[in-house]
């Protein structure tokens, strides 16, 4: 859950490869390592979507590269990565592979300059994003029936219910770490059904226990020491996860959509 302005040390997390995962990771039973489950999130959406080798895909905000690698690996035909930061992009730009934009999310349309694709997926992003201006630019970018995939956190049902402290110290907490849109289900269900932009197959998946929960119990395994900036944001989006999960007040989901 770092802010892709100021992306995690994935090194410390136990990927230290050019293009290394970032993101908080799959915790699945028998699966300590950063890596493996790193890269078990980015197939949990991918396989949520129904990604095919046939798809052209964008891949948004994909950090050092490591989503398009395991894309190449799968066969796909076409594969387009869009990335913000300069020090990420630095990692893959030059890897004829891959189709590097470098940009912003808002300049999205502009940089593929007219062209569509079978899928866009961002994984461990979205969240940080406003939902309605990412969900325009998706629905602009995807060929009709295309896919979209992210993850994305949501208010617990009962939010609204909970003590007051309670609800202003979680969206203070999220607020902190770069969360643009906070809603329930009901709500982003709701946002999806736009005048502008039509949605359909809406599957929104858990992820709680496997995401929230195994990030906060893996950054709690990690060395205390020498700590230092990086350390200490690993083990604070730590802490922030086992709290969120603790009280469950926010959910941690995958969403796929299809366009209509």
């Amino acid at each position: 859950m770092s802010n892709r302005r100021d992306r995690i040390n994935s090194a410390l997390l136990g990927d230290a490869r050019a293009q290394a995962w970032s993101n908080l990771g799959y915790w699945q039973e028998g699966h300590s390592d950063y890596p493996t489950a790193a890269k078990a999130l980015a197939l949990q959406l991918a396989e949520q979507i129904g990604l095919q080798a046939a798809d052209a895909v964008l891949d948004v905000a994909c950090g050092y590269g490591a989503s398009l690698n395991l894309w190449h690996e799968w066969g796909l035909r076409e594969i387009v990565g869009l990335e913000q930061q300069t020090a990420c992009v630095a990692a893959w730009q030059d890897d004829a592979r891959f189709q590097c934009l470098h940009g912003r999310i808002q300049d999205s349309e502009a940089l593929v300059q007219g062209r569509r694709f079978d899928a866009l997926i961002a994984i461990d992003a979205a969240y940080q994003w406003e939902l309605s201006a990412w969900l325009t630019q998706a629905h602009a970018l995807l060929h009709n029936n295309g896919r979209l995939g992210f993850h994305f956190l949501l208010l617990a049902n009962d939010f609204a219910q909970r003590p007051r402290a309670q609800q202003a110290w979680t969206r203070r907490l999220l607020q902190l770490v770069g969360v643009q849109t906070l809603l329930n289900q009901a709500q982003l269900q709701a946002a999806l059904q736009t005048p502008t932009a039509h949605w359909q197959d809406v599957c929104i998946t858990d992820l709680s226990h496997q995401v929230l929960a195994g990030f906060g119990r893996y950054a709690q395994s990690l060395p205390c020491t020498p700590l230092g900036f990086d350390g200490f944001k690993i083990h604070a989006t730590g802490w922030l996860c086992r709290h969120l999960y603790r009280q469950r007040s926010v959910r941690y989901v995958s969403v796929s959509l299809r366009k209509a």
